[in-house]
């Protein structure tokens, strides 16, 4: 996320950043520690205007419903598709 939203910043009049739990299924990556990533990086960039969409294959797990209300509070534009 780091990179992308360097990116965004310097060389885009957008601000949307679409993430996915990449890692996770076939990979044998825990979900758990893909979401616990994506929270730190959400973290991290919470200041910067940023519109980020979490994408899920078929439908969105549990998991990502409680991260986007995490941080609805946030100012940070958040949602979930799937």
């Amino acid at each position: 996320m780091r990179v992308r939203t360097g990116n965004v910043l310097k060389t885009s009049n957008s601000n949307k950043l679409y993430l996915t739990l990449l890692g996770g299924g076939v990979f044998g990556n825990d979900d758990n520690l893909i979401l616990s990533a994506i929270e730190n990086a959400l973290s991290r960039y919470r200041n910067f205007d940023l519109d980020v969409a979490i994408v899920s294959y078929r439908i969105s797990k549990p998991a990502v419903a409680t991260l986007v209300r995490k941080f609805a509070w946030s100012g940070t534009r958040i949602r979930r598709f799937g």
